[in-house]
């Protein structure tokens, strides 16, 4: 949460050299192991389906934290669709985790 909140005060991203992607992405991709790790966080052992909720609230209440902070850095934008970029990643990441989980079981 620290490295998003850090990335959120710098005045803008900076593509790597040589990669062209969408911040929907780095988005989805960044909120979806925020959520893998609440996941963690909460059950290390066993994940059940109200601990991948739980982790996907977290991590989506988070990323409306997260643009509510850019609306106030000079040079940063807020904005829905980048809020909606995170709760995609959030879902994915809660969901994906609690699948992996719920499939080793068996």
């Amino acid at each position: 949460m620290l490295l998003i909140f850090i990335g959120s005060c710098l005045p803008g991203y900076v593509p790597l050299s040589g990669f062209r992607f969408s911040d929907k992405g780095l988005h989805t991709v960044v909120f979806g192991v925020l959520a893998v790790l609440f996941c963690r966080a909460i059950s290390p052992g066993r994940v059940t389906a109200g601990v991948a909720a739980l982790s996907f609230l977290l991590a989506a209440a988070y990323g409306a934290t997260d643009e509510l902070h850019q609306w106030m850095v000079p040079s940063r934008v807020a904005s829905w669709a980048d809020f909606a970029a995170d709760a995609v990643g959030a879902a994915l990441g809660a969901l994906g985790y609690w699948s992996f989980w719920r499939f080793r079981r068996r």
